[in-house]
């Protein structure tokens, strides 16, 4: 989908807190720096997570127009949703399917995934919708928020104001990220 011309420039918006974005990234670095044992516990786990959502949260309160900034336009957000119900549809069947039968098929074990952070959810939390739920913020927090704010970081760190600029993470963005995820 081509970008409309007015979106080819900047509004007038003032982008804050693209560091922010540094916060999870950071988080996840130093799970990965913890010894084993800690990487268990489920608090270490979930923690960058949390600190995506508080970043997140942190940067809406003093940003404006923060749904055209993560691409929550009435337009995108109608076709981003009919493309991600599609693909998380395919996606989930092709994960079920890989999980319970082909993965058994081959003589491995999957009673491991009882000791998963999913695993020891309770059942009630685990229904579609709230998977659904859970997914939605997800990709809100990680294509609008993350991915925006680090293309923003990006640019500043290059110090290239154009939005017409070939920058790697802009254009990874571009190319891969469905058309809810906005144009920066």
């Amino acid at each position: 989908m081509t970008p409309e011309p007015h979106r080819l420039v900047h509004d007038h918006v003032v982008c804050t807190g693209a560091a922010l974005a540094l916060l999870p990234i950071g988080a996840t670095l130093g799970y990965y720096a913890l010894p084993t044992p800690l990487q268990a516990q489920l608090l270490a786990q979930f923690t960058p997570q949390l600190l995506a959502y508080l970043a997140m949260g942190i940067w809406a309160s003093a940003t404006s127009g923060i749904a055209r900034q993560l691409g929550l336009e009435r337009e995108k957000f109608i076709n981003g949703l009919k493309w991600g119900l599609l693909t998380g549809l395919i996606l989930g069947c092709l994960n079920t399917f890989v999980i319970l039968s082909l993965y058994p098929s081959f003589g491995y074990d999957i009673t491991f995934l009882k000791q998963t952070p999913h695993g020891r959810l309770p059942v009630l939390l685990m229904v579609p919708w709230f998977i659904c739920c859970i997914a939605f913020f997800v990709e809100i927090n990680f294509r609008g928020f993350l991915l925006g704010r680090l293309a923003e970081f990006e640019r500043k760190w290059r110090g290239n104001p154009s939005a017409n600029s070939l920058l790697p993470l802009h254009c990874w963005q571009q190319r891969w990220c469905l058309h809810s995820t906005p144009s920066w």
